[in-house]
């Protein structure tokens, strides 16, 4: 997660051992070449169930476009 940014975060359970599968979307919103930075909002979900959902978060990558 990039330093500085705000995002918003909805949860509605959580992975037990019981679970499977976890699967993770992303939809690409924004991209900063300059900062080497990916805006996204997204989906968590475990055997089908989703659990959390992320928007706005800010994938920064180091050393990256600076």
């Amino acid at each position: 997660i990039a330093l500085g940014t705000d995002h918003r975060w909805s949860y509605r359970g959580q992975v037990v051992p019981a679970d499977d599968l976890v699967t993770v979307e992303a939809t690409v919103s924004a991209a900063d070449d300059a900062r080497g930075a990916l805006t996204a909002d997204g989906l968590l979900s475990v055997d089908g169930r989703m659990i959390y959902k992320m928007d706005g978060f800010t994938l920064g990558a180091i050393g990256v476009g600076r």
